[in-house]
């Protein structure tokens, strides 16, 4: 019986560090023509070099799109979530906490939607005009993409009815609390995850049927430190170690 071939996969810690190396030798190669100029003031065999510089900042600009395109092509590696075990039991509680949590925090509730298969819950907190939070508790019994797609509907909704700014510091955690496992919520917990520009983003999943909290990861990116200050603000808001604390003693 032949083996399955492992699908090559990089990790995104690798991928940046692959364009970071990219875009130092293409800085390099650009000063260089001036670098040789200098040179061939004081040495001028050497100016016959200028040209062969040119070349190759010519070649290496040339290969430019085809290096973009593999690396948006290249599959990369899932990312493990941060696993906290609880027990809240039910939607219910674990819905009752997070609210309880997020209003001793000085959030509001913003509103319900009741749709076919997933309810959710929006709430915000307005830290000044350029900087908010908004949390989407949202229960479906069986996790699917397409539900998150419609969340992101959702949210635009919420925005433009409140009048948010997201031009600047616009932070969303959506929650996703579901009854059982498949391959859709695994996937979710496991998508490497990027942020956009002043649209950061905390992907979070708490599994019923083994009553566990997933915080999903940031391996590497330009905006890791928002993650980073995202990911503390959320652990703190629903005192995550006092709850990890009391449930192992």
């Amino acid at each position: 019986m032949k083996k399955k071939r492992k699908k090559f996969r990089i990790s995104e810690r690798t991928l940046n560090r692959l364009i970071s190396v990219y875009f130092i030798v293409a800085i390099i190669l650009m000063l260089s023509p001036l670098v040789v100029i200098e040179f061939s003031l004081f040495y001028p065999s050497l100016f016959k070099y200028v040209k062969v510089s040119f070349a190759c900042i010519l070649i290496y600009g040339a290969f430019c799109p085809v290096v973009m395109i593999l690396m948006d092509k290249i599959p990369l590696k899932s990312s493990a979530p941060f696993r906290f075990k609880l027990n809240f039991k039910d939607y219910n509680s674990i819905n009752s906490y997070l609210k309880n949590m997020l209003f001793a925090n000085n959030y509001k509730f913003l509103c319900f939607k009741n749709r076919l298969t997933y309810e959710v819950n929006f709430y915000y907190k307005q830290y000044s005009l350029s900087k908010i939070d908004v949390i989407a508790v949202i229960y479906t019994k069986q996790y699917e993409e397409k539900i998150l797609n419609e969340i992101y509907d959702e949210l635009d909704g919420v925005v433009k009815d409140n009048n948010f700014d997201k031009s600047n510091n616009f932070y969303f955690i959506p929650i996703f609390i579901v009854d059982n496992n498949n391959e859709a919520f695994k996937k979710y917990i496991r998508k490497p995850l990027a942020q956009t520009r002043h649209n950061y983003l905390l992907p979070v999943g708490y599994l019923i049927s083994n009553t566990t909290l997933y915080i999903i990861n940031q391996n590497n990116d330009i905006y890791i430190g928002k993650y980073l200050e995202l990911k503390k603000r959320f652990i703190k808001t629903i005192k995550l170690k006092k709850l990890l604390k009391n449930e192992n003693e």
